[in-house]
Parts: structure tokens; C-alpha cells; sequence
């Protein structure tokens, strides 16, 4: 859905935000859930939100970490994807990157 904001203008930009369909509005230079709620931006910002994965239905760990995944050996970065594949990604400290079922493959190996 790109539509209005509650500005009047058009939404230019989406994205997801801890599984949750975010829209961006130019004109407010602000992020906006479905809803019209204003998405709190920063490290912690889907634990201030509130935000329940659409997939695993946990909440963010304290550190603001997707859940299902939290605590990976030499990661600098990761999503889950939170149920969509294509959003799902590695970042090792040593720079290498997996994405999407790479990602999803390294995360299931990680689990055993």
C-alpha cells in the first residue's frame, strides 16, 4: 500500500521494519506504520513500538535483535526476514554476506 499521509501528501517509499509494512512520507521526513503511527527510528526502535514478529511471534531481545536469532558467533548484522526470504540476511565481522536462503540456511545450521 503506498497511499496518504496523514499530512495529505503521498507516501514516496516502503519498507519493512521488524516485519511490519512501513511507509515514508517526504514531506514529514518521517517513517509511518499502516495504521498512521509514527515509527520510532533509532538502534531500540521495535522494542519502543511494540513490534511482535509476524513469523516467530516473539518480541525484539533487549538489545533491539530479531529473536529467533540473537547471540550469532563473529556476526556483525542479521534479519531473520521475519517470514520473507528475500529480507533475510548475514553480516560476518570478517565482511563476507549471506542473503536471503543462504541466510535462512546459515541460521537453521547455527540452531543445531
Amino acid at each position: 500500500m503506498i497511499g496518504n499521509c496523514k499530512c495529505g501528501c503521498e507516501y514516496t517509499a516502503s519498507t519493512l521494519n521488524f516485519g511490519h509494512d512501513i511507509y515514508w512520507c517526504q514531506d514529514c521526513y518521517k517513517w509511518y506504520f499502516e495504521n498512521g503511527k509514527e515509527v520510532t527510528t533509532g538502534e531500540l526502535g521495535a522494542i519502543k513500538d511494540n513490534l511482535i514478529c509476524p513469523k516467530c511471534k516473539m518480541k525484539p531481545a533487549e538489545n533491539g535483535h530479531d529473536p529467533c536469532i540473537v547471540n550469532l558467533p563473529n556476526v556483525k548484522d542479521a534479519c531473520c526476514g521475519h517470514g520473507d526470504s528475500h529480507y533475510a540476511y548475514v553480516a560476518f565481522k570478517d565482511g563476507r554476506v549471506l542473503r536471503e536462503e543462504k541466510a535462512l540456511k546459515y541460521f537453521e545450521n547455527e540452531k543445531r
